[in-house]
């Protein structure tokens, strides 16, 4: 699949325009979500991302969080490395794939590694693809593996993720729970040559998201860190 946002709707977005701050529909909302691909489409956008998690956190009126969702091909060279960075310091709640943070910051890159250098957001997840995903809360993290799947078209994979993940927060659960939902949340595929985003129904989403008996152990717990 291939796609451009450039020149397109979402471009003229800005921190004054309609239907975001100051909109009832937005301002009512308990998380505002935000990623790291917006600010590439434009100055107005940019100052949007840069502008939306500028108030303190103990003055929001709903939780913000970041995805990084790094695009390269829409930054200018040498640009990419530090604008995601700044509004992933001032959200409560960040997205990073581990290969993101790697083209970003550095190729040597561990999980710990992206946890200290985004050591302010209150919950940071860290997806490292086909081997898990780890989450960071204060000083404990923990670690969900991957479900064994065949990759038929990996588009939406990360926002699925989000969505999942979020929604399990939203809901009050724990973060062990809420990783389980993000990775069952994921696009199934249905044919080969595309995927649907239908949710799960509930007593499926119910069974994916308890441990697996083969899978239990370490790197399946909250651990401190």
């Amino acid at each position: 699949m291939h796609h451009s946002r450039g020149g397109f709707a979402a471009s003229a977005l800005g921190p004054s325009g309609p239907g975001l701050r100051g909109d009832a529909r937005i301002d009512g909302a308990a998380l505002l979500h935000l990623a790291g691909v917006t600010p590439a489409l434009s100055p107005s956008c940019r100052a949007l991302v840069e502008r939306a998690p500028s108030t303190p956190p103990e003055r929001r009126a709903q939780a913000v969080s970041f995805d990084a969702d790094h695009r390269p091909a829409r930054w200018p060279p040498g640009t990419a490395a530090t604008v995601p960075r700044e509004p992933a310091d001032r959200a409560g709640i960040v997205l990073v794939g581990l290969d993101e943070a790697r083209d970003l910051w550095g190729a040597d890159l561990g999980a710990r590694d992206v946890r200290r250098l985004l050591g302010r957001p209150r919950v940071l997840v860290v997806k490292g693809g086909g081997r898990g995903a780890t989450a960071f809360a204060g000083h404990g993290r923990c670690t969900v593996p991957a479900l064994a799947t065949e990759v038929v078209e990996p588009v939406g994979a990360g926002d699925a993720f989000a969505a999942g993940f979020l929604a399990g927060l939203c809901d009050g659960t724990d973060l062990t729970r809420a990783l389980r939902l993000g990775r069952t949340s994921r696009p199934r595929p249905r044919r080969r040559s595309w995927v649907t985003t239908q949710p799960c129904p509930a007593r499926t989403l119910s069974r994916r998201c308890r441990p697996s008996p083969s899978r239990t152990g370490v790197r399946r717990r909250c651990r401190r860190a």
